[in-house]
């Protein structure tokens, strides 16, 4: 009996893993409808002088976006344990290197294209308009946020850790439930935003009193929870600038 459950949970765990691959193989097939899309944004931007897309691509660019539905795949002899978007994540990327007008990109893209769960590690977005996007549980760990608009943004549990962060706005976005470990937060624009259950570790910050200032001053949502839990003890250290930054750590 021993040695048919072992069989048994041994042929689930092929039957699982099987199924996820055939999910990856299907979502794959995107790729070529992505590039399609993208050749056709390119050829509009040539022949407009607003930059901005016509209804029918920018509709096409939406569905695509809810199409790339979040799977997992093999890492080495294993699957992950989160299923993620990568598809999600080289479409964003490819429409912010692109020269879409900002605000027709907010107003007609983002805002109705889900890009949940997007796998975005180590992306370069610095500069980006992407205000009222919602990248809830996506990954964008190592990547650079630098001077990004994300007002407005959903952020809730996403993965932030390790990001370059500095002089973003972060107005009315919402941050529940991120993992921000080791992120750079140096003049980031937190006015309005939530930030309960936030995770801060080793975050540099730009001012000794930064946990009283978004509690006291900026009155924040889950800053009080914060300054219990957390504390400025050390510094950060830039080697290539010669400046020492406040770093928070767990109390």
């Amino acid at each position: 009996m021993f040695y048919q459950n072992n069989l048994l949970k041994i042929q689930n765990s092929k039957i699982e893993t099987q199924t996820h691959l055939a999910e990856a193989s299907r979502r794959s097939t995107q790729m070529f409808i992505m590039g399609e899309v993208l050749s056709d944004v390119n050829s509009e931007l040539k022949n407009s002088s607003s930059s901005r897309l016509s209804n029918t691509l920018a509709g096409r660019i939406i569905g695509l976006s809810r199409a790339m539905k979040p799977y997992r795949y093999m890492v080495g002899d294993k699957l992950i344990d989160e299923p993620i978007s990568p598809e999600r994540g080289q479409l964003l990327i490819s429409l912010c290197k692109s020269k879409i007008s900002s605000s027709f990109f907010v107003d007609e893209i983002l805002q109705e294209s889900d890009f949940t769960k997007s796998e975005l590690m180590n992306a370069k977005l610095r500069g980006a308009t992407l205000r009222d996007i919602n990248l809830n549980e996506a990954n964008l760990s190592g990547s650079d946020l630098m001077n990004v608009d994300l007002q407005n943004a959903s952020l809730k549990n996403t993965n932030l850790s390790h990001v370059d962060m500095d002089d973003v706005n972060l107005i009315n976005a919402n941050l529940e439930g991120a993992n921000l470990t080791g992120a750079f937060l140096i003049r980031a624009n937190l006015k309005g935003a939530n930030l309960t259950n936030v995770v801060l570790d080793s975050v540099k910050v730009d001012r000794a009193d930064w946990l009283l200032h978004i509690r006291d001053k900026l009155k924040i949502r889950g800053a009080a929870e914060l300054f219990e839990t957390y504390k400025i003890d050390s510094v950060f250290y830039y080697q290539a600038s010669k400046l020492k930054k406040p770093m928070i750590l767990r109390r």
